[in-house]
């Protein structure tokens, strides 16, 4: 998902969120601190990893990236607009299912219904929200 906003005299903002795996694609550069600078492969490794670990533990994952235009086009395409991007950050929250998802499975499975899980989440994060229900 992406959002576009002025943010000075000619300048526009735009802003990015979306799965780590889909932002680090479109990604050439890190926020770290205070600079901007080129993101690594062992950046991209370290942020994978940690972005598993989360998922593991069940947590929905957004990375957060940017993009500074000097002329707004009306004409730019979403792929002109998502690439080259500075990437903020991550962030993680917790989803928990409803309490009553546990007695609908148990129910379904009486009923010798197949359970199957469909879900736009990353696969990590729904496997790990599966094992807790």
């Amino acid at each position: 998902m992406s959002s576009i906003r002025q943010v000075g005299q000619g300048v526009y903002r735009i802003y990015v969120k979306g799965s780590l795996q889909t932002i680090m694609e479109r990604t050439t550069h890190v926020l770290d601190g205070a600079a901007v600078r080129a993101i690594t492969e062992a950046d991209k490794q370290k942020l994978t990893g940690f972005d598993d670990e989360l998922a593991s533990n069940a947590m929905r994952n957004l990375a957060f990236a940017y993009k500074d235009i000097h002329v707004f086009d009306a004409h730019m395409t979403m792929d002109q607009a998502e690439s080259k991007l500075t990437l903020l950050g991550l962030v993680s929250m917790i989803d928990p299912p409803r309490e009553t998802v546990p007695y609908a499975i148990a129910a379904a499975r009486e009923a010798h219904i197949k359970i199957v899980v469909i879900t736009g989440d990353y696969a990590l994060t729904a496997k790990a929200i599966a094992t807790k229900i």
